[in-house]
């Protein structure tokens, strides 16, 4: 019985009985066993590699597996078709991992979003897009944006995350944040963590609650409203005994639009309970003039407001 081809056809669901009684002996013969092949099943959910992992010079590979278990062949040790099971997960194991090198950086994966669109990357980080936006993962933790997303990054110390915006590239270890990127302006805001901002060989670091803004050469840094990852995710702005202001300016970077507030005074005593789920910002202001009294006028990418009554 060839081993090689059992455990293959194991993990495809196409082993005959006979090679089926013989992996069980082997799964039934110890705990590590029975572990090793179920790590070696989960790899390959992972990784569509079966199919392909004929190019790898398996002959040559297995000759010398084969050889050094004749070598350590010895009385005492497990069955020889046991050792042979045991052989082909390594090869299996190791045959994965020269794949995935050989083809790092070669699986370039686009997205489009034509509608609202959620993302899992396969590192554990999640990715949620808005209409009309572009995204193209590069390799395993390096992605390139066009448009509008909530980023929340698995942590790995080791493999930094990286976004390539229209200005510049934005690294973190695990976080999350905001990314709205066109050809004119880019702005990041950082809701959990902190992320690094590197464009025209300027570099920033923004913690929780920070926005940057970069146009052309210029990188503008503001300490913000803070809002919650829940409402990124979720697309909810929700307020419980706000001032106007702070609803305002909390709107004015959810919907990635300027604030020009036309007042002398630059707080106010108006108190706003409420809750917005996936709206428009029309739909957002009109109430929000509903309850406050608000007089205001949209222009262009720019909120300007002139009064208010409570």
């Amino acid at each position: 019985m060839n081993f090689k081809h059992s455990i293959i056809k194991y993990i495809t669901g196409s082993e005959a009985a006979e090679e089926k009684a013989a992996l069980d002996d082997w799964k039934a013969d110890s705990e590590e066993n029975l572990a090793a092949l179920k790590n070696i099943v989960d790899m390959q959910q992972q990784v569509s590699i079966l199919k392909n992992y004929q190019e790898v010079d398996t002959s040559r590979a297995w000759a010398n597996i084969e050889q050094k278990i004749q070598q350590n062949d010895a009385p005492k040790q497990k069955p020889n078709y046991i050792l042979k099971i045991a052989a082909s997960l390594l090869f299996i194991i190791a045959a994965i991992f020269v794949f995935n090198k050989i083809n790092e950086g070669n699986n370039s994966v686009e997205y489009l979003a034509t509608t609202n669109k959620t993302i899992d990357l396969q590192d554990g980080s999640h990715i949620w897009m808005q209409k009309n936006s572009k995204l193209n993962q590069s390799s395993y933790r390096n992605v390139s944006l066009d448009g509008q997303a909530y980023f929340d990054i698995a942590k790995d110390p080791k493999t930094p995350f990286e976004v390539s915006t229209h200005h510049g590239k934005i690294t973190v270890l695990g976080t999350e944040f905001n990314i709205i990127t066109s050809k004119d302006k880019t702005q990041i805001y950082v809701s959990e963590g902190k992320v690094k901002v590197e464009y025209a060989g300027k570099q920033q670091i923004l913690e929780v609650s920070q926005m940057i803004t970069i146009s052309e050469n210029e990188m503008a840094v503001a300490s913000s409203p803070f809002i919650k990852p829940v409402h990124w995710k979720n697309k909810i702005l929700s307020f419980e005994n706000n001032n106007l202001k702070y609803v305002l300016e909390s709107v004015a970077i959810y919907y990635n639009i300027q604030l020009d507030w036309q007042i002398k005074a630059k707080e106010d005593q108006c108190k706003i309970n409420t809750v917005f789920k996936d709206e428009t910002l029309e739909d957002v202001m009109k109430e929000l003039a509903l309850i406050s009294g608000l007089v205001y006028e949209i222009k262009g990418k720019t909120i300007i407001v002139k009064s208010y009554k409570c």
